[in-house]
């Protein structure tokens, strides 16, 4: 960078960009059936999904669906929706 532009006023600063409050997502992520549920990779939420019951697996659907998106974990609840016990292949 050329040390005399900002000097002469030739530049300018990027504008601030406001941040959305992130306690929302934290609120909801808190009550997920399993721990650090959004800090986990696919093969660790699918290794995860047996034990849940069927509510707790449409709550962790609906959660992903609003914010990572991930195909892989959405097809393992997929695969799982009406199923006692999921078990991962």
């Amino acid at each position: 960078m050329n040390k005399q532009r900002p000097q002469a006023g030739e530049t300018r600063a990027a504008p601030k960009r406001k941040k959305a409050p992130s306690h929302t997502s934290d609120a909801a992520a808190s009550d997920l059936p399993i721990a650090g549920y959004q800090h986990l990779t696919v093969a660790q939420i699918r290794d995860r999904l047996g034990g849940l019951s069927d509510a707790q697996r449409q709550h962790l659907r609906a959660y992903e669906a609003a914010h990572k998106k991930r195909k892989g974990v959405l097809q393992a609840l997929q695969a799982c929706a009406g199923v006692v016990y999921c078990v991962r292949r």
